[in-house]
């Protein structure tokens, strides 16, 4: 910063000080300095005198506080030098306020009690007194309330204050409280004093002793507190050390609460040992809020256990046989010879024992009374078969000695079943009759002789074989559960008995410890039963699987899976269904879960017939309508179910017939019997094809048969089946033996067509100037046949017919149209035409004619 500003700084600062002192300069010309004080004041405070006159001048004195004042003030006379002084003096008087009282003595007051006093303020004085009540911050002097704590009193009057006292602190008190006046510098004292007692109680003893204790039992004893003063007595009971841990074993009830005035509280203390000592410890009453440990009782005791044993033979508890998971109980006796009662535990078995039993005490703990005894229930249920020997373990609570072990023996068992077998019953042939598959039908009609449709008769079977197999199923996959003594019911796929089987009295059952199914001799293809009883003569339930020993047997056996009742029966159903002449034998296993198992020998012989056809089974087939010199066929399905091949020898006994008359008459001529030879009217009607055939186990083959007649009428002739066993090579095995004989029979008609009109004649007269026209008449052809016909018509020029060919249902009819052109020769000559026309059947030899006449005339 240069000098210039500096100098600049300078005057600036010079300026704003002359400024300032102008205005102060001013401000004291202006004002006159008049006489005036805070307690002294004049009246008025300037004026005139004129000569030879008086003013009177007015000096007022107001004092704040009670003290002295003093001021002097000054006469500024104008004319004269000096001034004169004027000494101004006064003394301010405060209020003149006392207590009634100086002190009060109040004696005795009860603790967290509140107790009430009064003492009057009165205005000894002549002006009015401002009073305040100040606070009294001493441990007894804030245990006092005033109301009211400040006011105006007026001369000569009086205020009645209320003085309170809630002391929760015991003691003597000597408070002063003052009360201060406005403008006055010395306070009003008001003395209180007294003091403060507690409430007053009486205990009816002045110890606990509970002697010799047991561990673990509860003992009481009881105080009796009297509060014997006038106000409630809130008390707290508790141990000296409340966190040790013998002064847990102590249970104060009710360790709180409050006695009214001169009433009376029962205090129980109840001391439950948990360790084995001398237990030496103190009980306080505290009265909360007023004193602590008011009353002090000493508690003493001192914790045995007793001595506890087995009664004779008690170590070794014998359950003897019992069946696996049923509950068997023995008891054991423990004694107590000592003068205290016990407390025992049965301990809980151990993981690894529990897999061969399971223990379980009755009661688990209890108590024994002093020089007494006390019976435990022990159940076994045994989980393992064979010896069993598991500890069992009796604590006595508190004693350090080893438990007390017992040993429960025992020997397991498992469930064992009884066996009774039941007479056989044989189940309809229609589960061997269903696993035949249709026939199909040949060409002429797909329809089998009897009329039903080989569709029909192929789902049928197909259906109850299907049936049969769903309910095999589902009765092998359910398990069977019976809890009663009553017996399970069978599948039923059996037949249901008749009404003189129900009549029948069951035969006695005879038991056995284990049985043998023998179905003896059995039909082939048919399904047999025989049932077997089971019963469960344990005590426990049986968890049972039975299946046959061998790979796809001919034994079956229902059900598979069954739990049998302890007590309880069960039916089984053993089946049997065999496919071949032979003796068939097989075990039946039945598994008892952890029991007796049990095989049973099954056994049965077939007898009857393998081979199986559903339609060469029925006594008769019937080909229905047929045309003379037309074939029909019939394909059918013949099956082996057996395991053995089977030849086959188809017989006619018509042709058999003409054999043997043939090798009769021309018997020694060397000639060999043809059919051919035979005429065509008296051959045989119906032929099988193959004749002969070797048909392997389990196989199926189709036979034709085809019907030719050329003659009309009901035919019928018989035909038998034999077969051999193929590779037998006993003579009962080669033997021929009819396993079909069937009749087999057919209508046998010409084909019959009803024509509206047998012949048909067409005349047509030529007129001149008129071309020829083609003549036309309607025909009507109706199939009165019983089978449907295949015909056609045949004419030649000039006659037409249209359509040609037809095929008509039986009964349905068609209309023909016959046309006849007059001017086929285009010769204009007069003649009459004639010719028959030809109605042929292309699979018969039968022949209709239709005769046509067409006439022409020209004039001439």
């Amino acid at each position: 910063m240069g000098y210039a500003e500096d100098q600049q700084l300078l005057e600036d600062a010079h300026l704003a000080a002359m400024r300032r002192t102008k205005r102060a300069r001013r401000d004291i010309a202006a004002d006159k300095q008049l006489f005036g004080t805070s307690h002294f004041s004049v009246f008025p405070p300037e004026g005139v005198v004129h000569p030879n006159s008086e003013q009177e001048v007015i000096f007022q004195f107001a004092p704040d506080c009670a003290r002295d004042f003093d001021a002097l003030a000054w006469v500024d006379l104008q004319g004269l030098g000096e001034r004169l002084p004027v000494q101004l003096q006064g003394q301010g008087l405060g209020a003149q306020v006392i207590f009634s009282y100086d002190t009060i003595d109040i004696g005795e007051a009860f603790v967290n009690t509140e107790h009430q006093y009064e003492a009057e303020l009165l205005n000894r004085g002549k002006v009015d007194a401002y009073w305040s009540l100040q606070p009294c911050h001493t441990p007894f002097g804030s245990k006092f309330s005033f109301e009211p704590t400040d006011g105006v009193l007026q001369p000569g009057a009086g205020q009645v204050i209320t003085v309170k006292l809630l002391s929760d602190t015991l003691g003597q008190f000597d408070e002063t409280f003052q009360v201060q006046l406005k403008g006055s510098f010395k306070p009003v004292m008001l003395n209180i004093k007294g003091a403060v007692v507690g409430p007053q109680f009486v205990l009816d003893t002045q110890s606990l002793d509970y002697s010799i204790v047991s561990f673990g039992f509860r003992y009481t004893q009881e105080i009796m507190l009297t509060n014997t003063g006038a106000i409630p007595l809130t008390y707290h009971w508790h141990m000296a050390d409340e966190n040790s841990p013998a002064a847990k074993d102590f249970s104060i009830l009710p360790a709180k609460g409050t006695v009214l005035p001169y009433a009376k509280q029962k205090i129980t203390v109840e001391f439950q040992p948990t360790s084995v000592q001398r237990y030496n410890l103190t009980l306080l009453m505290d009265i909360p809020g007023v004193a602590e440990a008011a009353a002090k009782l000493p508690a003493v005791g001192e914790c045995a256990v007793p001595i506890i044993s087995l009664a004779p033979g008690g170590e070794l508890l014998q359950f003897g046989q019992v069946f696996l998971r049923h509950p068997y109980t023995q008891h054991f006796m423990l004694v107590n010879e000592s003068k205290l009662p016990a407390k025992f535990e049965v301990l809980p078995q151990d993981q690894q024992s529990q897999a061969l039993g399971t223990l379980t005490a009755s009661p688990a703990a209890a108590t024994i009374p002093a020089k007494g005894t006390f019976t435990v229930g022990l159940t076994l249920e045994a989980e393992r078969l064979g010896r069993l020997q598991l500890p069992v373990y009796v604590r006595v609570a508190g004693s350090r000695n080893k438990p007390l072990q017992i040993i429960a023996d025992a020997r397991a068992l498992g469930p064992s079943l009884e066996f009774a077998v039941l007479p056989a019953s044989t189940v309809a042939p229609a589960a061997a009759n269903s696993e035949i598959v249709g026939e199909s039908s040949s060409a002429a009609g797909g329809v089998l002789p009897d009329g039903s449709s080989t569709g029909e008769a192929t789902s049928l079977g197909l259906t109850a074989e299907a049936g049969t197999a769903s309910h095999a199923a589902s009765t092998a996959s359910g398990v069977a559960r019976t809890r009663s003594s009553s017996s399970i019911a069978t599948s039923s796929a059996g037949i249901k008995p008749s009404k003189s089987a129900a009549k029948r009295q069951p035969p006695a059952m005879e038991w056995a410890p284990i049985a043998a199914v023998n179905f003896e001799k059995v039909q082939v293809l048919q399904q047999h039963v025989r049932e077997v009883k089971l019963r469960n003569p344990t005590l426990v339930d049986a968890d049972v699987k039975l299946f046959v020993e061998g790979v796809d047997s001919v034994f079956q056996v229902e059900p598979r899976e069954a739990v049998v009742a302890a007590g309880g029966e069960l039916t089984v159903a053993i089946r049997v269904l065999l496919d071949d002449n032979a003796t068939f034998r097989d075990v039946l296993h039945v598994l008892v879960a952890e029991g007796a198992d049990a095989n049973v020998p099954l056994e049965a012989t077939g007898i009857g017939n393998t081979v199986v056809s559903e339609v060469f089974s029925r006594p008769q087939l019937d080909f229905g309508a047929q045309f003379v010199g037309r074939s029909w066929q019939l394909e059918v399905e013949v099956s082996n179910k057996g395991r053995k091949g089977a030849a086959l020898t188809w017989t006619n006994y018509k042709l058999a017939e003409l054999t043997k008359t043939f090798n009769k008459t021309a018997k020694g001529t060397g000639k060999k019997f043809d059919v051919a030879d035979v005429p065509a009217d008296q051959q045989p009607v119906f032929s099988i094809n193959p004749e002969k055939l070797l048909l392997g186990p389990k196989d199926s083959t189709n036979f034709m048969i085809t019907g030719l007649s050329h003659k009309p009428g009901l035919v019928s002739e018989q035909l038998q089946c034999q077969f051999t066993v193929s590779g037998s090579t006993s003579n009962a095995g080669n033997k021929p033996k009819p396993v079909f004989d069937i009749a087999l029979s057919a209508e046998v008609a010409a084909p019959l067509l009803d024509l509206s009109k047998r012949a048909i004649d067409f005349v047509y007269t030529h007129e001149r100037g008129k071309s020829p026209q083609i003549m036309v008449e309607p025909l009507e052809v109706r199939n009165i046949s019983r089978l449907p016909a295949t015909f056609t018509l045949k004419a030649t020029t000039p006659f037409s017919i249209e359509p040609a060919a037809l095929s008509l249902q039986p009964e349905e009819s068609a209309a023909l149209t016959v046309t006849f052109e007059p001017d086929f020769q285009h010769d204009l000559v007069s003649q009459t035409v004639k010719q028959r026309c030809l109605i042929s059947y292309p699979d018969n030899p039968q022949k209709d004619y239709l005769d046509l006449t067409g006439m022409i005339n020209f004039p001439n």
